[in-house]
């Protein structure tokens, strides 16, 4: 009897396994990006954050759009990626619609600057609306051409999208570890300098401490009070 009840057990927990993971996996298979627009002035300059691990491909496309005052000038917009150190990773200058991608060579916050290469010396420059899209690692991968240059079918670009979003996950859980490592350093590093510092004062204190009690001493033999 009770080898049954187990053996139902087991098999209900499979029946509820099997939609978790299948909603797993498809959610795996849903595309990661992030998409805003905003109103800019001419000449402003607007920055964005994405931490991404080590060798992630991310790709910027974004589209500016004038519709009030139109610039007498030809507008450019200018990008420009720094690394976590802040060294720059891409500077490039393109239309008002435009893409670039470049690859993470260490994990961490990338900035990822946009402004036109235009401005005015007197005023406001003409607004304008952007649309920026950012995209990182499956995300930014066309399975499209992927699939076209290695004539793969619906579901081996399924597969490999699956495998892919699987090697991120892992990627994004070992950066995570990383940035665990170097964060429990900090506050072990920290907390052996509080203690450093704690130690440093009692000693301060009990010399101190001494040093008053025989500088009485001293003081009421001097008066001979004692």
């Amino acid at each position: 009897y009770q080898r049954r009840v187990r053996a139902s057990l087991v098999s209900s927990t499979d029946n509820m396994r099997l939609p978790f993971l299948f909603i797993l996996v498809c959610v795996s298979l849903l595309p990661f990006a992030s998409s805003i627009y905003m109103r800019i002035q001419e000449g402003e300059k607007k920055c964005f954050i994405e931490e991404v691990p080590k060798d992630t491909l991310m790709i910027a496309k974004w589209t500016a759009t004038f519709n009030e005052v139109q610039p007498s000038d030809p507008v450019g917009i200018e990008i420009v990626v720094n690394d976590p150190e802040g060294s720059p990773v891409l500077t490039q200058l393109q239309g008002l619609k435009g893409r670039a991608a470049f690859t993470s060579q260490v994990g961490g916050e990338y900035s990822i600057c946009f402004q036109t290469n235009t401005s005015r010396w007197f005023g406001h420059g003409a607004p304008f609306r952007f649309d920026i899209e950012l995209e990182a690692g499956v995300s930014a991968t066309d399975y499209n051409e992927i699939a076209k240059k290695e004539h793969l079918s619906d579901l081996e670009v399924q597969i490999r999208r699956l495998v892919d979003r699987t090697k991120s996950i892992r990627a994004e859980q070992n950066y995570q570890k990383e940035r665990e490592v170097e964060f429990r350093d900090t506050s072990e590093a920290t907390n052996d300098r509080v203690v450093f510092w704690s130690i440093i004062q009692t000693v301060s204190l009990i010399v101190v401490g001494f040093w008053q009690i025989n500088h009485l001493k001293n003081f009421f033999k001097a008066k001979k009070i004692v």
